[in-house]
C-alpha cells in the first residue's frame, strides 16, 4: 500500500506528493489525491483521515462521480488477515473503474476514528478485514444506512461479478431509427446534454461502458450502436469498437453529418477514456 508521506511510484505515472496543510477542505485533499494517481494505487485512507477529519473525508469521497472499495481491516485484531492481494489484483483488473483505498479501525488506537468508521460502515466485531463498494450513484446514501456495501465475495471474479451484478445500465442500446430518435429527444429535454455513441459488435454493455455511464450521469448520454448497418455507414464507421462523441445531434446533410462526430483514436482504457469525453460532458455546476 502507499502512503501519502511516501514517493507515488505508479503504473505510467511518477507523482511526488506534497500533501496540503490542515487548513486545506477536505475536498480538496480528495481531489488532489484523485488526480495524482491512477485506479491501481490504494489509497491510505488513514492518514487522510487523520488530517482531514473522519465524517468530512468520507462525506468528500460520498459526494464524488467515482465508485471507490475500501478494504476496512483492525491492525489491533492479530488474528485478521489483510486482503491487501485481492484488492490489488481487483484495482489491476478494473484498470480505474473504481478507486481503490483502505482504513484500519485499530489506527494509532485512535477511539474517535474507530468508532467513526465502526459506525459509518455499520461494521460488527469479528466481521474484519472486509471490502466495501461506496458510490453516491447506485447506493445514494440514506439517512441512518451503512456508507458503503459489503461485498461478499473478495475475491477478484467476486468482485468483478458483484459490480455487474450490482451496477445498472444507464447506456442507452439503439438498434433501430426509433431508438436513435428516443435517444436524441431524451438528450433534448430538459436541456441538451452531450452525447456520445460507442459502435460494438459485443452483444452486451461492457463493465467499463457502464460504469462511464454512471460516471457521466446527468452530465452526458451515452449509447451503444449494435446491428445497425445503415447507421454505421452514415457515421463511416470502419471497425469495431469505435467511440464517438458530440456536443448536439448532428444531421445527415447530402451524404455528411454537420456538425461532424468527433472520434475517439485513444487506447479503451478508463482514465484515457474519461480524459476524451470530460471534454464534451457537461461540469457538475451545470
Amino acid at each position: 500500500f502507499f502512503s501519502w508521506r511516501m514517493l507515488a511510484i505508479l503504473p505510467l505515472v511518477l507523482v511526488a506528493i506534497t500533501w496540503p496543510t490542515t487548513t486545506t477542505s477536505p475536498t480538496h485533499v480528495y481531489t488532489d489525491w484523485v488526480h495524482a494517481h491512477t485506479g491501481s494505487s490504494n489509497l491510505d485512507l488513514d492518514d487522510i483521515l487523520a488530517q482531514a477529519g473522519p465524517t468530512s473525508f468520507l462525506e468528500a469521497v460520498g459526494r464524488s462521480n467515482y465508485m471507490w472499495i475500501f478494504e476496512i481491516y483492525d491492525s489491533a485484531d492479530l488474528s485478521g488477515a489483510r486482503l491487501t492481494k485481492q484488492a490489488n489484483k481487483a484495482a489491476e483488473a478494473l484498470k480505474g473503474i473504481c478507486k481503490f483505498g483502505h482504513a484500519d479501525v485499530g489506527h494509532r488506537n485512535d477511539p474517535k476514528l474507530r468508532q467513526q468508521l465502526m459506525t459509518d460502515f455499520h461494521i460488527t466485531p469479528g466481521s474484519l478485514p472486509s471490502l466495501y463498494f461506496i458510490s453516491r450513484t447506485v447506493f445514494p446514501p440514506k439517512p441512518g444506512e451503512p456508507k458503503g456495501v459489503r461485498i461478499p465475495d473478495t475475491k477478484v471474479k467476486g468482485i468483478i461479478n458483484f459490480l455487474s451484478a450490482t451496477l445498472p445500465n444507464e447506456v442507452w442500446n439503439i438498434t433501430s431509427a426509433e431508438d436513435l430518435t428516443a435517444f436524441h429527444e431524451f438528450g433534448d429535454q430538459p436541456l441538451s446534454l452531450p452525447r456520445a455513441l460507442l459502435f460494438t459488435e459485443k452483444k452486451s454493455t461492457t463493465l467499463l461502458y457502464k460504469s462511464l455511464a454512471m460516471f457521466y450521469q446527468g452530465r452526458l448520454l451515452m449509447g451503444e450502436v449494435r446491428d445497425y448497418p445503415s447507421l454505421v455507414t452514415m457515421f463511416r464507421i470502419t471497425k469495431f469498437p469505435t467511440l464517438v462523441a458530440f456536443r448536439v445531434a448532428p444531421k445527415y446533410i447530402k451524404g455528411k453529418l454537420s456538425p461532424p462526430p468527433v472520434v475517439y483514436y485513444g487506447s479503451l482504457a478508463y482514465d484515457s477514456l474519461v480524459d476524451f469525453l470530460d471534454t464534451f460532458a457537461l461540469t457538475d455546476e451545470m
